[in-house]
């Protein structure tokens, strides 16, 4: 996955639509209860933008994005 194929990318986040703004690190695809891989896209760790313009810190798997902790600057 090359750095134009992720920045600009819209996720699904907790409370609606997010914008991937930065890649920090391609990780290996998380794994389901059941031994599956969640998603066949693999993992990122991100920073993503929302509509209000907040940055947030973000595990990405597929299409979906789970907040980790917001950046303060």
């Amino acid at each position: 996955m090359t750095l134009t194929d992720v920045i600009d990318r819209e996720v699904l986040g907790p409370d609606g639509t997010l914008r991937i703004a930065a890649m920090y690190a391609a990780l290996p695809p998380g794994i389901e209860s059941n031994g599956r891989h969640a998603s066949q896209r693999g993992r990122l760790y991100a920073e993503v933008v929302d509509h209000a313009g907040r940055r947030w810190q973000a595990l990405i798997d597929g299409d979906r994005a789970e907040l980790l902790e917001p950046l303060d600057f």
